[in-house]
């Protein structure tokens, strides 16, 4: 598939009041659609190259769209807490899915986006399968342990000037990250039992040196999830679609031919 075959077309979309920034891969003849739900520092242009990238190589569609305050999407960011997780998927994802007729999607999360995903299908939608990369479907002290080094001097700084590219307000989407992993560590959301509830295919793909994700991500997906495949990409990190593309998309496309 080459970039003239493919349409890639940028719009917006209004949700709940918020003109959302979205972006489509499109291409004839797709099997399926791809969503893809950005981590908690992501956005449309924070995927790069990587949704064109896994359109050809899957033959689907893709869409990405940056919820409210990532981006280049009408904010504020709101704060972070049981119900923003629950307004995703009861309300901001079925509408995007209702304003592109798809009514069971592959959904592809990254980090943050993976708990979106989990949580949208433990709630009883159809989904036809869920991909997730760098999943964090619990909360853990290693991650607040990078937060507060990230929080101070230097870091802070390289960090929102970094984000700048990518969203109108950086030092908004990083405090909101922030309050994300110390809301998870509180263990006041998700519940723990929302993985048992997934019943589509699943498959994880995991950075062996994931700063913000140990082991115990991996162990929490096998003990709740009933249709799983897991990948572990011994050299990479948080970011394995930037890190080792190839082996990402490789993956993903073996995953869809068996279950979609």
């Amino acid at each position: 598939m080459t970039q003239e075959q493919m349409r890639i077309v940028p719009g917006r979309i209004q949700i709940e009041s918020k003109s959302l920034e979205v972006c489509q891969w499109r291409q004839a003849e797709a099997r399926q659609t791809i969503i893809l739900l950005h981590e908690a520092l992501g956005s449309v242009s924070y995927w790069k190259d990587f949704p064109a990238r896994l359109a050809a190589s899957t033959h689907c569609n893709v869409i990405a769209y940056a919820r409210a305050g990532h981006g280049d999407s009408e904010g504020p960011l709101e704060p972070r807490s049981a119900s923003y997780y629950q307004r995703q998927i009861d309300t901001v994802l079925p509408r995007l899915l209702e304003q592109f007729g798809l009514c069971e999607p592959v959904l592809y999360g990254h980090s943050e986006g993976a708990m979106i995903a989990f949580l949208y299908a433990a709630a009883g939608n159809p989904v036809r399968a869920i991909i997730t990369e760098a999943p964090i479907v619990i909360g853990e002290k290693k991650a607040l342990r990078v937060v507060d080094e990230m929080e101070r001097g230097d870091a802070y700084a390289e960090l929102i000037q970094k984000l700048s590219r990518y969203h109108r307000d950086a030092p908004a989407v990083f405090a909101s990250w922030v309050e994300a992993v110390r809301l998870h560590l509180a263990s006041e959301f998700p519940p723990t039992d929302y993985l048992t509830r997934v019943s589509c295919p699943v498959l994880a793909i995991q950075g062996e040196h994931d700063p913000y994700a140990g082991p115990v991500q991996g162990q929490a997906l096998e003990a709740g999830l009933s249709s799983l495949t897991r990948v572990v990409l011994p050299q990479a990190g948080h970011l394995p679609h930037r890190e080792q593309t190839d082996a990402v998309l490789e993956a993903v496309a073996s995953f869809l031919g068996t279950c979609c």
